[in-house]
């Protein structure tokens, strides 16, 4: 007779739920390492697209500035194509070629199949605050909305925070007046980045967005001014945000602006013009470069130095910045409605040249 059979004790069950178990605690390690995996891979395609991205603006950038080292120059223009009057004392040009404002006014280019943007603009575009002289940064801190009381003390800090000396200003602030950790530079300013770091101006708009914004709207180079001509649009809208409509209006379809009370400034052209008159666009220049979109915009501050043939330019910064108020200020709806930016041709060759 055979032997019988074990009983069964229930613990089959537990063996199979455990395995159930099993099975899913590794299929949440396979989708937690598929998952890491993935986005590594999405960060990494990120990266390598916007290092493209970035190639691309930087291609646009040289090839305005080879513009401006090469291409004749009128009063407010580049003019690529053109040529200059080989009458020194007559000056101006003989033939216009393809004038290019140095107010900011977008022109467009295709590099790798890419539309980037270049705007082009006269460091006399910007608003100049000569630190020397603070009634340029008191009119601006009026225009802005500060009354004139308070406008009057953040100039005299600004000029404090430069000057070389620990005497203070009638309203202004000296190493003593500075939170902790913080000081005057005592030292021209190199950027306008740094108006950022005078007590007081930290609480502006762009200055608590990001202070490099700073850069696209101000120029501080000593004897900075600012010409009326070459005012960019997005310097313009800072300017007058809070313009009545009517106002904004005639401004912008004014035929041409030869000072700033043609823009309701009646007090900035005695505190911006020269010994005679408003010049030329000068040799400083703001090159931006970015997509029809502007998710991000590449900006480079030069000076040209034609004279010096090892370096004919010099760079006073250079950097990559996004964000809302970029987009705004320089992102374009429709790129095709913009003029090309003109890309000289390279010479014919010559007889027996291979």
């Amino acid at each position: 007779m055979s032997a019988p059979l074990p009983g069964k004790d229930g613990r089959e069950g537990y063996v199979f739920i455990l395995a159930l178990a099993a099975i899913a605690a590794l299929a949440l390690v396979l989708a937690g390492a598929w998952a890491v995996q993935r986005a590594s891979s999405d960060g990494a395609a990120q990266l390598l697209s916007q290092a493209q991205l970035e190639g691309d603006l930087r291609a646009a950038q040289a090839t305005a500035l080879h513009m401006l080292l090469t291409a004749p120059r009128g009063e407010t223009t580049v003019n690529p194509g053109g040529v200059a009057n080989p009458d020194i004392l007559e000056g101006g040009l003989i033939e216009e070629g393809y004038p290019i404002r140095a107010d900011g006014e977008p022109r467009r280019i295709e590099i790798n199949g890419r539309t980037i943007i270049i705007r082009l603009i006269s460091l006399q575009g910007l608003i100049g605050l000569n630190p020397g002289d603070p009634r340029m940064a008191q009119l601006f801190l009026e225009q802005a909305g500060l009354d004139a009381a308070e406008a009057s003390r953040l100039a005299a800090r600004l000029a404090d925070y430069t000057d070389g000396d620990d005497l203070r200003r009638l309203g202004g602030a000296e190493r003593g007046d500075y939170p902790e950790g913080r000081a005057p530079a005592n030292a021209p300013l190199r950027a306008a980045r740094e108006l950022c770091a005078v007590h007081g101006w930290e609480v502006l708009p762009l200055c608590a967005e990001d202070p490099r914004l700073m850069d696209l709207y101000f120029t501080v180079t000593p004897g900075a001014s600012s010409h009326p001509a070459f005012l960019a649009d997005h310097v313009q809208e800072l300017l007058f945000a809070d313009a009545p409509p009517l106002t904004r209006m005639r401004q912008a379809f004014a035929p041409a602006i030869t000072s700033f009370a043609d823009l309701g400034l009646d007090d900035w052209d005695p505190v911006h013009q020269g010994e005679f008159g408003y010049g030329p666009l000068g040799s400083e220049f703001l090159i931006l470069t970015h997509e029809p979109q502007a998710g991000l915009v590449l900006a480079a501050q030069v000076r040209l130095t034609p004279g010096d043939v090892a370096s004919p330019y010099q760079t006073t910064f250079d950097f990559v910045i996004g964000g809302d108020r970029v987009e705004q200020e320089f992102g374009l709806t429709d790129a095709g409605d913009v003029e090309p930016f003109p890309v000289p041709e390279p010479p014919p060759d010559r007889p027996g040249r291979s």
